[in-house]
């Protein structure tokens, strides 16, 4: 009997990709706030479940779980805007000092008898434009914060009705035992990704702040909300973090204080991201190293910053949706890991 099941061509979904990324940059400030209450949500659900598991009502639950997001929210918008507010102030005065100290340095290099040019170097490592990339960074978090009312409305109509997704996925699908197995594994890995990924963030932000605040460099706090937002940057964000905080450190302490800061900022990463956060993440998230990195500037092309902190779960997000069709899949097995290939080789017994 021939089946009535109609194959949709990948030409057609790679042309609805394209069409629907288009529609998503074009209306990216939206579609960034419902990103930001999408990443809470998953992250506050489990605070939620335990409040559920010790007797609480689930409206209780939520409402208690939002009123902690807002403390949070509200301390670190506060930090932000009067941290900011200072930096900013004295930009000029940071990249001159930063400026001179360089120029000092290449001073004392050509007096060793090395001949070399300041003009080309100078303006590949401008201080002022590290500077203003942090500003800039900070002001953008700081407008995210602005519109934190409604992005934390959505978030509590989410959780509220989360008892309800499983209910609807199960009248979506046709078979669905089979396709909710897939996307309850999914959704567990994401979470259990962005859950972790928070916890490691967090230690990360705090330790490598207190240790500043230690050593006396300025705006210590600053510098570890920064460490804790660009921990969710995979592979260079732990740079990024670090770049500024040096420069102020050079400024604060001199060529010691740069130092210091670089040992705590590869110490504090080296144990938490690649000792403790392997260590409780466990199994790989299924998505190769390439594809991490090419992720990290797509995303953050179509969404900008936001698109950088969430190229993770969205890249993963993604590969299950092309896993699901079967003309997708072989995009799936490209963003994955070799051991993936490998296993699929070993179903069909060509390995």
């Amino acid at each position: 009997m021939k089946s009535d099941k109609i194959e949709i061509p990948t030409i057609i979904y790679l042309a609805a990709i394209v069409i629907v990324l288009g529609g998503i940059i074009y209306s990216s400030d939206i579609v960034t706030q419902f990103l930001m209450a999408l990443f809470i949500a998953v992250i506050a659900s489990k605070p939620v479940v335990f409040l559920q598991n010790k007797g609480f009502p689930s409206s209780l639950a939520v409402g208690v779980v939002i009123l902690g997001i807002i403390g949070v929210t509200s301390s670190i918008g506060g930090l932000i805007g009067s941290s900011v507010a200072r930096f900013s102030s004295n930009l000029d005065a940071y990249d001159t000092t930063v400026s001179a100290g360089i120029e000092s340095i290449f001073d004392l290099i050509r007096a060793m008898g090395f001949n070399v040019s300041t003009q080309g170097l100078m303006k590949a490592i401008d201080p002022g434009t590290v500077m203003n990339f942090t500003a800039t960074l900070l002001n953008g978090l700081g407008s995210l914060m602005g519109n934190m009312a409604m992005i934390l409305l959505i978030v509590a109509f989410m959780l509220g009705e989360a008892s309800s997704y499983g209910v609807k996925l199960k009248a979506i699908f046709s078979n669905p035992e089979e396709s909710m197995t897939g996307i309850t594994v999914a959704m567990n890995q994401i979470n259990q990704y962005l859950g972790i990924k928070t916890l490691t963030s967090l230690g990360t932000g705090l330790v490598i702040g207190t240790l500043l605040w230690a050593i006396g460099v300025d705006f210590p706090f600053m510098w570890g909300l920064m460490a804790f937002l660009m921990n969710y940057i995979p592979n260079i964000g732990s740079i990024l973090a670090a770049i500024p905080a040096m420069l102020m450190a050079f400024i604060n302490l001199g060529g010691a204080g740069v130092l210091w800061t670089g040992v705590i900022f590869l110490g504090v990463n080296m144990v938490i991201g690649n000792i403790i956060e392997p260590k409780i993440m466990g199994k790989g998230l299924g998505i190769s190293t390439l594809v991490v990195m090419l992720s990290l500037v797509f995303w953050g092309w179509i969404l900008g910053t936001i698109g950088m902190f969430l190229s993770i779960p969205l890249t993963l997000a993604a590969k299950i949706a092309f896993e699901s069709q079967e003309s997708t899949r072989w995009i799936a097995v490209l963003l994955g890991t070799e051991e993936d290939a490998k296993n699929i080789l070993r179903e069909r017994g060509e390995e």
